[in-house]
């Protein structure tokens, strides 16, 4: 697949519009075989909404776990809502995870229009994007039976909260689509 996206964010956009957008074009791009063998479903923006609308965290630092970000659009409309909620949000950490590497580049730029727009709003924005598999990465936790332990505050004095609501959201959607 060509890697050239030429699709750029409208003045103002919000980044899971802007998500939304990408996702869309890509799933364009590519064959429902394709979609079909990378277990993909690109979540529509009004269900990342009403997932996000679920949240009730108040703080001021968050860490979040995005396992299968595709164009990020969950993440995206989550802090959306996390910043519209929390006025004094300082910063922000996102670990994603992503299998196709055609989708890295729309993943990333995702990202990156989000970090402008949350900088433009004085947070800190910090992702690191693997190209990877989140359950096969941590498949010896997993399989020790220490899952909880991955989503566990850290112990610090720090007021950072590992929010382990996403990935909850996410894995129970995806059993249910999946049936």
């Amino acid at each position: 697949m060509n890697k050239v996206i030429n699709i750029e964010p409208i003045y103002q956009e919000l980044p899971s519009a802007f998500a939304d957008r990408l996702g869309i074009y890509y799933t364009q791009q590519v064959t429902a075989k394709h979609k079909k063998v990378n277990g993909q479903f690109f979540t529509p923006a009004p269900i990342a909404h009403l997932l996000a609308s679920y949240c009730d965290l108040i703080k001021t630092h968050i860490r979040i776990l995005d396992p299968g970000c595709g164009t990020a659009i969950l993440s995206c409309a989550l802090i959306e809502y996390l910043v519209r909620i929390q006025p004094k949000m300082d910063q922000i950490d996102i670990v994603a995870y992503e299998t196709d590497l055609d989708l890295i580049p729309f993943s990333q730029k995702a990202l990156d229009y989000l970090k402008g727009w949350l900088i433009n709003k004085g947070i800190q924005f910090n992702y690191m994007l693997h190209y990877a598999d989140f359950v096969l990465e941590n498949a010896s936790i997993l399989k020790e039976n220490r899952l909880p332990s991955l989503f566990e505050e850290p112990r610090s004095s720090e007021k950072i909260s590992t929010l382990s609501f996403q990935i909850r959201l996410i894995l129970s959607f995806l059993n249910t689509i999946k049936g």
